[in-house]
């Protein structure tokens, strides 16, 4: 089978690199200079320590979970097997082999609840800026070594300091004694952090409006936020609380099956009137305390609604008695005057 030669220039042209300019490039991809990004795509794998804020990424040929716990153990073999390990909710770390793995290394790994990426919000941000470090930098790994060389905001040491206790020689003149190994209090600098995301958390939170969210008891019918593509809120009932912060596990109500889902506090609402009614006679039974109840089960008592009922009964029949339109809410529609001609 003969290869095309346009697409041996593509591949050869896309492992050197692309030139500069677009005249620059053989005529024969040309035609493929507007998409040169997506082509030239790698995948890799980013990991960051919480504490120093260090950040390792390495290249993946492949993205199966078999790659990806051999980078991990690339990155653990140069800083050590860490307590704590926090991912998405992608299917190479949900797989059972990367669950073997992390119960061999005796390592806690939590995940994210699914569909809500702020939950892993420092690997997002870390993602951010080493694509922000790439797109103004030729080298790659020098971009890196200059970022864990750089003393973070507020506490004057760098992550490579805060990891190995040393900075490392990069391309800037130092003088030896900056290079020489020093030890820092740990305790100050966790204070100085936690301290400055606390700050960080309330200016966010007064600019943005958030407010926490009351917790769902069990046995609730809540509704679950659209997945992409559907706009439909989905019912459910909240079968236990989740292990992992604000995460709850739902039991979707409309379909037959057992099927189990995990969603954050902010993909869940309470349920509608009708469900409100079924969650009433749940707590009930349940004795749990009214205060729990939903607002709009307090202030609409059924003495209210018999009220209710019989005066829009009483409006119904007054209308039906004259001859006037009326609208579903029981408004009187009123013809508009014509000229009699």
């Amino acid at each position: 089978m003969q290869r095309n030669p346009n697409y041996c220039e593509l591949n050869e042209i896309i492992l050197k690199g692309w030139p500069d300019l677009k005249v620059e490039t053989p005529f024969e991809v040309r035609e493929y200079w507007d998409s040169r990004d997506q082509l030239s795509s790698k995948a890799y794998i980013l990991t960051v320590d919480y504490y120093s804020k260090y950040i390792d990424v390495l290249p993946l040929n492949l993205t199966n979970t078999t790659a990806i716990v051999e980078a991990l153990k690339s990155i653990f073999a140069t800083h050590g097997i860490p307590t704590t390990l926090r991912s998405d909710n992608g299917p190479q770390f949900s797989s059972s082999e990367f669950k073997k793995f992390s119960k061999e290394l005796g390592i806690d790994h939590q995940t994210s609840s699914p569909h809500f990426q702020s939950a892993n919000g420092e690997a997002e941000r870390s993602i951010q800026t080493v694509k922000n470090l790439w797109k103004k930098s030729d080298h790659k790994h020098l971009s890196l070594l200059d970022y864990r060389t750089t003393p973070l905001e507020g506490i004057d040491l760098s992550p490579s300091q805060l990891l190995i206790g040393r900075r490392p020689r990069n391309t800037l003149p130092a003088s030896k004694e900056v290079l020489k190994p020093n030890m820092n209090n740990s305790m100050n600098v966790k204070d100085t952090l936690t301290a400055r995301k606390k700050k960080q958390k309330f200016y966010y939170d007064k600019r943005r409006g958030v407010k926490e969210l009351p917790k769902i008891n069990d046995k609730c019918a809540v509704r679950m936020t659209p997945l992409p593509g559907s706009k439909e809120w989905k019912p459910g009932t909240i079968v236990k609380h989740s292990d992992k912060p604000r995460s709850y596990i739902v039991q979707r109500s409309d379909l037959g099956n057992n099927r189990l889902y995990r969603r954050n506090r902010k993909h869940l609402r309470t349920s509608t009137e009708k469900a409100s009614k079924d969650i009433y006679r749940e707590t009930i039974s349940d004795n749990f305390e009214l205060d729990n109840l939903p607002n709009r089960m307090e202030t609409a008592p059924k003495e209210t609604n018999v009220n209710n009922r019989d005066v829009s009964k009483e409006r119904n029949e007054e209308v039906k008695s004259s001859d006037v339109t009326t609208t579903k809410s029981g408004r009187i529609v009123k013809k508009p005057e014509k000229l009699d001609l």
